[in-house]
């Protein structure tokens, strides 16, 4: 797949700053609809984009091959299980409307023959297992330039669902962890090293104002790093989510709801026209079916809007379209 242009930051004041920072927010491929998609999109930073080239993991002295970073980070849980390992090597990166990846994880999850073999991703932990997979990947052709791109931007990854698979996003469900983000920023910095040499500024790299959880390499290992790495994450998520759906209406929908209102919208149009070819002169010349036939074109009218609201279900108008710019840069 080719790599689109390298993100443009929008700049965020978060609260207690007055400087506004750069920000790049991203969606993974495996989340459901969400507002954001509409901006943001699916790019290289999530887990879930394919890859050009297989993602070749090797632990504890098993070796195993990738289409994406998220079925090599989700295959550790069961590592030394061969057919689910191989199982994940297998399986296809998401596609539009689709994740045989997430539909992996779901099914893996849920075996209870599976849970004798889970681990905690082979001894690594959720992070360090996320590092290991991530190094692999910004090394590997044409993705290092792509990444070193983002300077210093706050990289957040957002995903809103019930079915967080990665649970490295900053989903609302369990709090604002965003520890794919900081993962990131952290092979950012081992990229610029390795370019500049042991004299590179390495700091620079870390977005300024922006808390670094012990985790991920802070200083002093306080739990209050933790805490105000959270608030930092949720406060970006909110201004995000102000920005994105500012004006816009939620309405319930399901796959496919466009393409069945743009059909119904042309078959209420195609039978007003059959009938007045039909009836000519005749054709609603009287009050009741004039009534009639000017519902059947107004309810025509509204599954035409609808069949062009984004797939996420939100709207803006049927001329406004969905926003494309998250905060003014």
């Amino acid at each position: 797949m080719t790599l689109p242009p390298p993100p443009r930051p929008s700049r965020l004041r978060l609260e207690g700053h007055e400087e506004p920072i750069p920000v790049i927010a991203f969606l993974s491929a495996g989340c459901k609809s969400s507002a954001w998609k509409n901006s943001t999109g699916p790019m290289p930073l999530s887990n879930f984009w394919p890859l050009r080239e297989r993602l070749r993991l090797s632990h504890h002295r098993v070796s195993a091959s990738f289409q994406s970073a998220e079925a090599a980070h989700q295959s550790l849980k069961w590592w030394h299980h061969g057919p689910t390992r191989r199982a994940f090597e297998a399986c296809k990166a998401c596609g539009p409307g689709h994740c045989e990846l997430c539909e992996l994880i779901r099914k893996c999850e849920h075996d209870p023959s599976l849970e004798i073999w889970r681990s905690d991703f082979d001894g690594l932990g959720e992070f360090d297992a996320m590092l290991a997979v991530l190094r692999i990947k910004w090394r590997m052709e044409g993705l290092r330039f792509f990444l070193l791109s983002t300077g210093r931007s706050f990289l957040v990854d957002q995903c809103r669902t019930k079915d967080n698979i990665s649970r490295c996003g900053s989903s609302r469900v369990g709090g604002a962890r965003n520890r794919l983000g900081a993962a990131l920023m952290v092979v950012r910095e081992e990229l610029l090293l390795e370019m500049e040499g042991p004299n590179a500024m390495t700091s620079v790299t870390w977005p300024l104002g922006v808390p670094r959880p012990h985790w991920a390499g802070g200083h002093g290992g306080s739990p209050d790093s933790e805490n105000r790495w959270s608030v930092a994450v949720t406060d970006v998520v909110r201004h995000f989510d102000i920005h994105v759906t500012s004006g816009c209406s939620t309405v319930a929908t399901c796959p496919g709801a466009a393409s069945r209102a743009c059909f119904a919208a042309w078959g209420l149009l195609i039978s007003a026209f059959t009938t007045a070819f039909c009836q000519g002169p005749r054709f609603a010349n009287d009050k009741e079916s004039a009534l009639l036939w000017g519902s059947v074109i107004g309810l025509a009218s509204f599954f035409a809007w609808l069949a062009i609201e984004n797939d996420d279900g939100r709207r803006c108008g049927p001329l406004q379209g969905p926003r494309t710019s998250l905060i003014g840069t």
